[in-house]
């Protein structure tokens, strides 16, 4: 991706700011009422390991990719179209930035594993390894902001529709086991 240049962005026009929602995450109708056997899934950095998995990022959207994102509904089934094709390699300068955030993130939690809870090192190691996980949290509305020169409407598509795919699944899975 060496010489690549993100477009500086401007201020939108009203036409614009109508552009079509992206679709979001997909999020089941809890069941209500008392549950035996109930399991609690939690996707650990879910945006941020769909964006560097599949090397989500402007620089390597390629309608010839070898990374195929399916689009799904809005309940995560596939509908037989392509959200988007990104490159394999090089790594985009999008997941580049997420990986050395999270690698911070990972430094700083070492640190505080490591310091006596309570001291003020481990206050320190703390504060910023939940600095770094919020900004890696927001990399996926970068990607998604008319605003951001780093916008581009089928990395944030890709990004919601392959979690919308892996929440589905995981699901269906789930259900299989139950029966």
């Amino acid at each position: 991706a060496v010489g690549y240049r993100f477009p500086s962005r401007r201020i939108l026009g009203a036409e614009e700011e109508q552009e079509p929602r992206t679709m979001g995450a997909y999020v089941p109708e809890a069941v209500v009422g008392f549950h035996e056997s109930v399991a609690v899934v939690d996707y650990a950095k879910m945006y941020p390991s769909i964006i560097r998995t599949c090397n989500l990022s402007p620089d390597t959207v390629d309608p010839h990719g070898e990374i195929q994102i399916p689009m799904t509904d809005e309940r995560g089934s596939p509908t037989g179209n392509i959200a988007g094709r990104f490159r394999r390699s090089p790594e985009g300068h999008v997941p580049a930035a997420l990986r050395e955030v999270l690698e911070g993130r990972a430094e700083y939690s070492r640190r505080q594993d490591a310091a006596e809870v309570g001291s003020p090192e481990w206050y320190e190691a703390y504060r910023l390894s939940t600095a770094y996980k919020v900004t890696a949290n927001t990399f996926y509305g970068v990607v998604l902001s008319a605003l951001s020169r780093f916008y581009h409407r089928e990395v944030g598509e890709s990004v919601t529709a392959m979690a919308r795919l892996l929440l589905a699944s995981t699901m269906e899975a789930v259900a299989r086991r139950s029966l």
